[in-house]
């Protein structure tokens, strides 16, 4: 398990920082984070280890991606996320304030998800330029992940 973060459920504590990502659990399957400058590919690794032992065993997982701020990723840390996001449950991914360079790698790592990924797990995502239209998309993800499940 990742430094700081407890068991599942129960995030201890709700707000971290592994390397330059900062991050805060905003509920029981729902984080938000934020990464400053190039992303490298051991702090996401150890940022992943946490989101996936808090959400391995949930119905679905939310995250809210804020990359205002990020100036670049490698290909191995693309390949990561790829890789890791496989493990997890359904997800909806919002992705904040993305300009075309980020946009653009986001769109990178979004594609590599779909040829990679055999789950059969739902991953949809969608860009916006504000917090309160990405929480408000998510929230509505929810409900669909819910009731879906409940068929």
């Amino acid at each position: 398990m990742a430094r700081g973060i407890a068991c599942r459920y129960h995030p201890q504590p709700d707000m971290g920082k592994i390397g330059t990502i900062t991050f805060e659990w905003v509920g029981p399957v729902s984080v938000r984070s934020k990464s400053r400058g190039v992303l490298q590919e051991d702090e996401t690794s150890e940022f992943l280890d946490a989101v996936e032992a808090q959400v391995k065993d949930a119905p679905y997982f939310l995250w809210e991606v804020d990359v205002t701020e990020l100036t670049g990723m490698t290909a191995s840390t693309r390949r990561i996320v790829a890789e890791r996001l496989q493990r997890l449950p359904d997800r909806a991914i919002a992705v904040l304030g993305a300009k075309f360079a980020q946009r653009t790698l986001a769109k990178l790592v979004f594609t590599a998800v779909a040829m990679l990924d055999r789950s059969g797990r739902i991953n949809e995502r969608e860009f916006f330029n504000d917090t309160e239209s990405a929480q408000a998309w998510l929230n509505a993800r929810a409900v669909r992940f819910l009731a879906a499940k409940q068929k």
